[in-house]
């Protein structure tokens, strides 16, 4: 199978080797939780709910006492990859992810504000196509911002390919199944720090950093993302308590009409 066209150079979804798949996020997704968000990669789709900082639950987990403890849980739904193989709960891999985003996490976390507390984040694969553990992990970024948890920086992960000879960016289910080495990639974008490193196959040393550096592209240009969903999420949350004030702030006429005057301060 061809996964780049020789010919236009385009790969099998009609993407450029550099160039990702759509983004879309969305915080507060979960009522109850401090901190949620709703984070897409192409198909793939992740949710993130995030609890805490609260009273430690189990003391005999912590381990430094002058920081708080971040516990991270990772799941896919049984539905998220339709005819493709179930995995049973709690399976090797799930834990395995379970523990890179917990360490990605606390590379950005400011523990030390927290001490004596914990932390919890829980991510589920909703629907997956290449990327997950990505996905999770800039889903997890905007539940913690979302919470308002203190982080040094966002951090964001993508990943990169090496098929038919071309660096590719961002792999989807096809490309990730082909079998040809892949870099995933975690940064704190702004202190340009990598926080995540793996590779599932060898590489040359140029071929290796060609694919890192696309990677490390790919997580700015998510990071760029993330924060402009951040804004436009406080930019509503500022429009919404303006909103109330100012019906606060209202001097009723008893013999005035008001609906009109409401109608423009609830509608947006």
């Amino acid at each position: 199978m061809e996964y780049v066209n020789p010919l236009t150079g385009f790969r099998v979804d009609g993407r450029r080797p550099n160039e990702m798949r759509q983004l879309k996020g969305e915080v507060g997704v979960v009522a109850r939780a401090d901190g949620s968000a709703l984070f897409e990669m192409g198909n793939t789709r992740v949710i993130a709910a995030v609890y805490g900082p609260r009273e430690i639950q189990n003391r005999g987990q912590q381990v430094n006492s002058n920081e708080a403890l971040v516990r991270c849980e990772y799941r896919m739904a049984e539905f998220s990859t339709g005819d493709r193989r179930r995995k049973p709960k709690g399976d090797r891999r799930s834990t395995e992810i379970s523990l890179v985003i917990r360490q990605t996490m606390e590379a950005s976390i400011l523990t030390h504000l927290m001490p004596r507390s914990q932390i919890d984040i829980f991510v589920q694969v909703l629907q997956a196509d290449g990327g997950t553990r990505s996905a999770c992990i800039n889903a997890a970024t905007l539940a913690l911002a979302d919470a308002g948890i203190p982080m040094r920086d966002i951090v964001t992960s993508c990943s990169a390919g090496y098929l038919c000879s071309t660096p590719l960016l961002d792999l989807n289910y096809i490309e990730d199944s082909a079998g040809g080495p892949d870099v995933t990639v975690g940064i704190l974008t702004k202190m340009d720090k990598v926080t995540l490193l793996q590779m599932d196959a060898k590489l040359p040393m140029d071929t290796f950093e060609n694919v890192m550096d696309l990677a490390i592209e790919g997580c700015k240009a998510i990071a760029t993302y993330i924060r402009e969903v951040l804004l436009e999420n406080t930019k509503r949350l500022e429009c919404q308590r303006g909103k109330i004030n100012g019906l606060k702030l209202l001097k009723i006429d008893p013999t005035m009409d008001i609906t009109h005057c409401l109608k423009d301060m609830l509608v947006e």
